[in-house]
């Protein structure tokens, strides 16, 4: 798999877990909902922006924890950095605001 497959993959998870009401989901069913976006035709993989300065390990970084066996839960720094990905330009912003 290369490097931009697997930072994709990530970034799936991440908006997989993001899509569920508590943040929380099994490991069968977010591998199940991989399969579909990998097995897709549309190239949504391929249309994943993914800044090379940003985490790319899941557990490590602290953007998902493994809440109970076999289950996975998106962090608050997990939502975070999916709102930097998602728009880049609203850190700006924030910066801006908290300057003046």
């Amino acid at each position: 798999m290369t490097r931009l497959v697997a930072l994709s993959l990530q970034l799936a998870i991440l908006k997989i877990l993001a899509a569920r009401s508590d943040g929380e989901e099994s490991v069968a069913a977010i591998s199940r909902d991989l399969s579909v976006l990998v097995s897709g035709n549309d190239g949504w993989l391929r249309r994943q922006r993914i800044p090379s300065n940003r985490p790319r390990d899941l557990f490590g970084d602290g953007l998902v924890t493994r809440p109970l066996k076999g289950r996975w839960k998106i962090s608050e720094a997990g939502r975070a950095y999916l709102r930097e990905i998602e728009n880049p330009l609203n850190d700006d912003n924030d910066i801006a605001q908290a300057a003046g």
